[in-house]
């Protein structure tokens, strides 16, 4: 698939989620219940540190879980997406009028220098490695001189198997091998030799190298456990919550 027709199928699943979902705000993603979603918003606002004075952009900012936590910390908020439906979830529901703009991750129509903070949460995966790239670039244009970028829910390499439910049911010594062999699959597909959907574009990661080498010197880089799963394990104690995704705080130098 080519990358244009990736992001026509994001589009696809997040405005037919609208329509599917028992609750509409939350159709946006993995929120959880209403306490986890408030203790999520917490978590990332301690993370970037959010302030008063500070003009927010939100990429994928689906149906407005986070951004209508945001709206009431911050000067100005921003919210972006790709899916109509979504937006139009976020306008109905939101106790504030924002503006909300439908557009793509790596076209971002904004002047340079504009942003104290850039929030991508849970859009990541939906990523190829061109668009990614082209994403941080364009998170980099838009973002002011020591600037906060937030990268959310990303999947790291030692986690990417978790995302399978059937790898998971697996025990120890059948995930081994279950890891070669899609280590094996996905390696073929990308070399064409295999082509499967389902191995051919797995989800993409990025790594604090590549990071340092968009941002260049001067940028640190700070990892933790995602928010998102972070905050389920603490409220499900009961329940297997394993957390294999990773947040970046990317602060910007002068």
């Amino acid at each position: 698939m080519k990358y244009s027709e990736e992001i026509k199928k994001t589009e696809r699943l997040y405005d037919e989620r609208v329509n599917l979902d028992d609750n509409p705000v939350k159709a946006s993603g993995g929120w959880g219940t209403d306490k986890e979603i408030k203790l999520i918003c917490e978590e990332i606002g301690k993370k970037i540190n959010i302030m008063k004075n500070h003009i927010v952009l939100e990429i994928g900012c689906g149906s407005g879980v986070l951004g209508n936590w945001l709206i009431k910390k911050c000067n100005q908020y921003y919210g972006l997406d790709i899916s109509y439906q979504m937006l139009k979830t976020f306008k109905k529901y939101s106790e504030l009028d924002v503006p909300l703009l439908q557009g793509t991750t790596h076209t971002l129509p904004f002047i340079d220098n504009f942003f104290d903070v850039i929030i991508i949460n849970g859009v990541t995966v939906y990523l190829d490695s061109e668009t990614l790239l082209i994403t941080l670039k364009e998170m980099k244009r838009v973002a002011k001189k020591e600037g906060i970028l937030f990268l959310g829910d990303n999947i790291t390499p030692s986690g990417m198997y978790y995302e399978y439910t059937w790898f998971q049911k697996m025990n120890l010594l059948s995930q081994s091998f279950a890891k070669l062999y899609i280590k094996f699959r996905t390696k073929m597909a990308r070399k064409k030799i295999f082509k499967s959907e389902k191995w051919d574009n797995p989800y993409h990661e990025f790594s604090p190298k590549l990071i340092k080498k968009i941002f260049c010197d001067g940028v640190e880089i700070i990892i933790t456990n995602s928010s998102a799963r972070m905050v389920k394990a603490q409220t499900r104690k009961n329940q297997k919550t394993g957390n294999k995704r990773i947040d970046y705080i990317i602060k910007l130098g002068k």
